[in-house]
């Protein structure tokens, strides 16, 4: 009666499968969820807010179906959003780490500049496209940067240096 069993401990095939499919099934409803999450972005500086304006920008006026405008003051150095047929500001900060030194259309391209108050018009269409722009920036440190904004991208683009647009082709 003194028989030895040999008892192996592990998992079957079965279980595996099953756990790696649940596992699987997690990931398929999670990985859009953190697309839209920049985990490694410069969010917290003031030219990360700009650059998040501009990609939610972007989709807000496809998502809404209207046009928006980001407005840019550079005397008061302040950025506001406005929609289609309201002048009702809907968010918008003043910038205070970094100075716009300047914002520079395409030059096959008309848009809105206010001379006296020294204010531009940003236009993102409820079709998907915006305005071909660029940002040029100066940090604390006297640090050129620019922001590009392409008009059918969603995403901006930010350089750690000055960019013409020249340099964009």
């Amino acid at each position: 009666m003194n028989r030895k069993t040999n008892i192996l401990s592990g998992f079957t095939l079965l279980e595996l499968i099953i756990v790696l499919s649940i596992i699987s099934l997690v990931l398929l409803f999670s990985v859009p969820v953190f697309k839209n999450i920049q985990i490694f972005s410069n969010s917290n500086n003031e030219a990360g807010r700009i650059l998040l304006l501009v990609e939610k920008l972007k989709k807000e006026s496809v998502q809404e179906n209207k046009n928006m405008l980001m407005h840019i003051d550079l005397s008061e150095q302040r950025i506001w959003v406005t929609k289609e047929m309201t002048e009702d500001e809907t968010s918008g900060f003043v910038l205070s780490q970094i100075r716009i030194l300047d914002v520079i259309f395409s030059k096959d391209m008309k848009y809105d500049h206010d001379e006296y108050h020294n204010e531009y018009q940003i236009k993102f269409s409820s079709k998907g496209y915006s305005d071909m722009v660029l940002i040029h920036l100066r940090d604390d440190d006297e640090n050129d940067h620019t922001i590009i904004i392409e008009p059918f991208l969603l995403k901006p683009e930010f350089e750690d240096k000055h960019v013409s647009f020249e340099d964009c082709t």
